[in-house]
């Protein structure tokens, strides 16, 4: 829901304060919340407040950082060679979303979850 209210504010910030800075604050962000997440839910579990706040977290910073991700092929190529950038980003987005999915099935599978195996003797 943030990321749906705030993407037209994301819109203005990346352009006030550059798209470059604001990507680079965002996986800043990311990496802080997802390390922070994953220390809390290690030390007392996945309560709902958690997990709505890191949703609410999560949620700005993609309201943030989208507009400006968006904008950065255009910033790093050259003109004549805008469309074929775009081509590859949309290209390796899909790649990722249809693939990403069954290899993290795959590797749950494999590797199980640390708190479904049975102990070691």
């Amino acid at each position: 829901m943030p990321r749906t209210i705030l993407l037209l504010v994301g819109g203005a910030v990346g352009d006030r304060v550059g798209a470059r800075r604001v990507m680079i604050v965002g996986d800043s962000v990311m990496l802080v919340v997802s390390v922070a997440v994953a220390i809390t839910a290690n030390w007392v579990g996945t309560p709902p407040v958690l997990l709505i706040v890191a949703a609410l977290i999560i949620g700005t910073n993609g309201a943030l950082y989208v507009p400006s991700q968006g904008s950065m092929p255009r910033l790093l190529v050259a003109g004549y060679q805008l469309v074929r950038a775009l081509a590859l980003r949309q290209n390796g987005t899909q790649l990722v979303s249809m693939v990403g999915a069954p290899l993290g099935g795959v590797l749950a599978a494999f590797a199980g979850h640390p708190l479904r195996r049975a102990p070691m003797r």
